[in-house]
């Protein structure tokens, strides 16, 4: 979902259609050229009050909205609570919409966020990432 709003919004798309064993494919070279970035380390988005550099310019706005304490996203069922990122209102809503959109296929728990499910994990795969450098 957050890809396909990229992709409606961005000036920069360019489609390219290609027919593999009778299936249009389209590749968004848009979305190769911000991968690459990833490898290459291009930032062309520089904030102009402290110069940090951001691959993309999304992340150059919402650094923005955090050192302006800009909060445009609000909760509509809670007093006085906003966000700098429209992402972070979607996941807060899930504690009064009760969501819990990722589930554990060894025990059928459900979780809201994927952070907590990792963390469940563990219980499963008996990983310990946090151990006493003393005792083991």
């Amino acid at each position: 979902m957050l890809i396909n709003k990229a992709i409606k919004k961005s000036r920069y798309i360019s489609k390219t259609e290609v027919n593999v064993f009778n299936v249009t494919i389209y590749i968004y070279i848009f979305l190769v050229i911000i991968h690459l970035r990833t490898h290459s380390g291009d930032k062309p988005y520089k904030c102009k009050q402290c110069n940090k550099t951001f691959s993309q310019n999304v992340h150059l706005i919402s650094h923005q909205s955090i050192r302006t304490g800009d909060k445009p996203y609000q909760c509509g069922q809670c007093e006085n609570k906003a966000f700098t990122a429209s992402i972070h209102l979607e996941r807060h809503l899930r504690t009064h919409t009760g969501e819990k959109p990722v589930q554990c296929s060894q025990c059928d728990k459900a979780f809201s966020l994927n952070s907590t499910f990792k963390s469940h994990m563990r219980i499963h795969t008996g990983e310990n990432p946090h151990q006493c450098s003393q005792c083991g």
